[in-house]
């Protein structure tokens, strides 16, 4: 898999101590983590990241959840 590109990216909320706020997680179809998440403070910032990700053909899908773990909504790339 080319580290440039990658299936979907999903915006989740972390709630473990010291690492509470918002991440942006890069998968490819086997659902298997590839490279680093990101962290941000605001859920908006997160979503930026991954809207940018889809928006540049970077991902084919973005996952965003509620903090509470709950699916918010899916975007695939046009």
């Amino acid at each position: 898999m080319n580290l440039d590109s990658w299936f979907v990216t999903e915006v989740w909320y972390c709630d473990q101590k010291g690492w509470e706020g918002w991440v942006v997680t890069h998968k490819d179809k086997y659902d298997d983590c590839v490279g680093e998440s990101e962290y941000y403070h605001l859920k908006s910032d997160a979503v930026d990241m991954a809207q940018a990700y889809l928006d540049s053909d970077r991902c084919q899908f973005m996952i965003v959840e509620k903090k509470n773990g709950e699916h918010q909504y899916t975007r695939q790339v046009a």
